[in-house]
């Protein structure tokens, strides 16, 4: 059974701790959170605090809180009354906003309810590392709603709105249906966000290591901005997946530019 498959089961009973009691229905949410926020300060290390503070500048509301850590407790979350949790308000912590998004992924519901949900979500989304931990397996029957909704967020012209989608193109619509729509997507929605160009430039180089002819056409054009399709060739070149004859072809294409 996936691990938020449970909820139907489980919906109306609260999370809790080893010894903790099952609350009234009514303040579920305020138990939920107050034990969540606990075993967030709880699992902090100072240490691991300093390291994540270097790789996102400008978030000061980082406790130190691992990854395995938060994909453990959204796990959890997601065999409960999540619900509560996610209508609990905003995040208030870097963690709690990314356990946020990862519950909001990760959750049993359909995607009207969970493009609503992401919707409500992406302002609070301000750095590359809550914008990039929370793309969903869109399945197939909804990947034509998903899509609509993700040129939705591409129109909002906001740097972390056009990242979410681009990046959640990446995981979910690399294939020979979608190739031309994604490709013809980087080149067309332009935005002078750099988290946005380094999203498209990542896209970009997963594109060319599964359509290598396609990709490289749209790079050696001009359809492409000078920054982000220099982004995008610096990210091929330094992948692992690419061979050496790649990368002296892709080098090339950044001598011509």
């Amino acid at each position: 059974m996936p691990p938020c498959a449970a909820f139907g089961r489980e919906h109306r009973r609260v999370l809790r701790r080893d010894g903790d009691q099952e609350a009234p229905a009514g303040d579920g949410g305020t138990r939920i959170l107050n034990g969540i926020l606990r075993e967030l300060e709880e699992n902090a290390d100072p240490a691991y605090r300093s390291f994540a503070s270097s790789l996102i500048p400008g978030e000061e509301r980082i406790l130190g809180v691992r990854l395995p850590v938060l994909r453990k407790m959204s796990r959890r979350i997601c065999r409960g009354d999540w619900r509560s949790f996610l209508d609990s308000g905003p995040g208030t912590s870097f963690e709690h906003t990314m356990l946020r998004g990862m519950v909001i992924s990760g959750a049993r519901m359909g995607i009207a309810e969970r493009t609503e949900r992401i919707w409500g979500f992406l302002p609070e989304v301000t750095n590359w590392s809550v914008c990039d931990s929370f793309s969903w397996k869109i399945p197939a029957e909804e990947r034509g709603e998903a899509w609509m909704f993700l040129m939705r967020c591409l129109d909002t012209g906001r740097e972390f709105h056009m990242r979410f989608a681009v990046v959640t193109m990446m995981f979910q619509f690399l294939d020979e249906e979608h190739i031309d729509l994604v490709l013809e997507t980087a080149a067309s929605r332009r935005s002078e966000g750099h988290y946005y160009k380094t999203g498209v430039a990542w896209c970009l180089s997963c594109c060319y290591i599964r359509f290598p002819g396609r990709t490289a056409d749209l790079l050696r054009g001009d359809r492409l901005d000078d920054s982000t399709r220099r982004l995008a060739i610096r990210k091929i070149t330094e992948s692992r997946r690419v061979t050496d004859a790649d990368r002296a072809f892709v080098r090339g294409l950044r001598r011509s530019s």
